[in-house]
């Protein structure tokens, strides 16, 4: 959403028209892109639409897009691990004196959002920044959406910890078997071969 002072009229001589859509093509849009942006098909993931242009020169793009940014992974706590990503948004070309960005709150409008079975999400937020560069007097915004993320743990609980946690507790009980008795040896090459197997099918996913 922008306002364009170009685009204003008077309803009045007008037949009354106050809204009015316009193709995309047709208007001016600001070039806001993802800075942190890792899709090379990165136009053909926004969906245009037609531009809502009201009398007093407020412009709606309700279009739709797949972004596609990258982050730095943290798997130290892995499977019961958070995720820290963040994705900025601002103008290629033009500074804060020419495009302004602003924000109406710091809460992300979820309103739309679709949970994820391996992911929850914990927080999203969106914060102004503005940037002054040594080569120039403007000031340049942003606008840095932050995201957290946790991972649902239940999945690897029960298909990666407790399968180790049992071989492993079978491998312990061998050493509590009498020396003399004959399936010691067998218990031990069963626990080995489970391990070996377990680990090559989770090596496989």
């Amino acid at each position: 959403m922008w306002i364009d002072y170009s685009l204003r009229w008077n309803p009045a001589e007008f037949g009354g028209i106050k809204v009015v859509r316009i193709p995309f093509s047709e208007v001016w849009r600001p070039d806001i892109i993802l800075y942190n942006n890792a899709d090379s098909q990165y136009n053909l993931a926004i969906l245009s639409t037609n531009v809502i242009v009201t009398s007093d020169g407020n412009l709606t793009w309700l279009s739709t897009a797949i972004f596609k940014s990258s982050c730095q992974i943290n798997v130290e706590f892995f499977p019961f691990d958070e995720q820290k990503c963040d994705m900025k948004f601002a103008s290629w070309t033009y500074d804060g004196f020419q495009l302004n960005l602003v924000i109406q709150t710091e809460e992300g409008d979820l309103s739309n959002y679709v949970e994820n079975g391996e992911w929850d999400l914990i927080l999203m937020q969106q914060k102004r920044h503005v940037v002054f560069y040594s080569c120039c007097l403007e000031p340049y915004p942003d606008i840095t959406y932050y995201i957290v993320l946790r991972r649902r743990p239940l999945f690897y609980v029960f298909n990666l910890i407790l399968p180790c946690v049992l071989i492993s507790g079978l491998a312990l009980l061998s050493f509590y078997m009498p020396s003399d008795s004959g399936e010691k040896v067998t218990l031990g090459i069963t626990t080995l071969l489970s391990m070996t197997v377990f680990l090559m099918v989770i090596g496989e996913r």
